[in-house]
């Protein structure tokens, strides 16, 4: 959890990556970040979501199945009240 503000900024910068296979790579590692880091990962969340929907829109298959793994494991870790509505 001390390197999630090093780690994440370098993940969402990845998942704008013109390769599919590094775009998919920071996705999964965006969803294993969201058990192990669930607080710092929710910081960063304003910055994460734009880059998960982008990646849900993508034309690679890999890619969307990936970000839309990312988001089930990301929210279902989410303890807030208002988000979770």
């Amino acid at each position: 959890s001390h390197g999630m503000k090093l780690v994440l900024p370098a993940l969402v910068r990845a998942t704008a990556d013109e390769s599919w296979r590094t775009k998919r790579s920071s996705l999964q590692l965006l969803g294993a970040l969201a058990f192990c880091a669930p607080q710092q990962l929710s910081a960063y969340l304003p910055e994460i979501v734009p880059s998960l929907l982008a990646a849900v829109a993508d034309a690679q298959l890999d890619v969307r199945t990936a970000a839309q793994d990312a988001i089930r494991s990301i929210a279902s870790v989410i303890r807030n009240p208002e988000i979770l509505t």
